[in-house]
């Protein structure tokens, strides 16, 4: 990103009437060094918005970002831990378990890099592109649910409850060593399992 860009962006951001720059923290730091044997790539300036219609939430800060023809992950850093901005799966991949993988991928690494804080912002549709993520957005706020995710008080984030997803991993066998290689290649002849 050039410099007009991200004055641009910072302008937008100003326009909204809301600031709001997140600078790195040690959370995001650990896992940018964790992640980029993954191929997640670090974006300086990642401009999120999160609106519905009881708030808008506009953030400019420095993103994680995976993307190939499968699954697209955002992770941004918040004051005090991180947040998945994006978890997306491409149509032609959807309901074959790679949202699960990825999820489970994640949240794994977090525990092992002691992340405390972990949110997210269900959304049935991606803001940009307006690409399906779930039949509903029941279905989606259940999927997170069941890795231990809880909406906070004011309903404008799900955040992670650690003791409900050691339940999630425990039940369902979540390893350490997640495959992370099916997601990197799908066509490699290992099925998965629907979520």
């Amino acid at each position: 990103m050039n410099r007009q860009q991200r004055r641009q962006l910072k302008r937008q951001v100003k326009q909204k009437g809301k600031r709001c720059f997140v600078d790195i923290n040690p959370c995001f730091s650990s896992m940018e060094e964790k992640l980029s044997a993954f191929d997640f790539q670090i974006e300086p300036f990642f401009l999120s918005k999160i609106s519905n219609e009881s708030f808008e939430k506009l953030k400019l800060t420095p993103g994680l970002i995976f993307d190939n023809s499968v699954v697209r992950a955002v992770l941004t850093s918040e004051k005090t831990g991180l947040e998945i901005t994006t978890l997306m799966v491409y149509p032609d991949y959807l309901s074959q378990g790679y949202g699960k993988l990825m999820l489970d991928f994640l949240l794994l690494n977090f525990r092992m890099a002691k992340v405390n804080y972990v949110s997210l912002y269900p959304l049935k549709k991606d803001p940009n592109d307006k690409i399906s993520l779930a039949k509903s957005q029941k279905t989606l706020e259940n999927f997170y649910s069941k890795r231990g995710f809880e909406w906070n008080k004011q309903k404008t984030a799900m955040v992670l409850n650690w003791e409900k997803f050691e339940v999630y991993a425990e039940n369902n066998q979540i390893i350490e060593n997640l495959d992370f290689e099916r997601i990197l290649n799908p066509m490699g002849g290992m099925g998965l399992m629907a979520a």
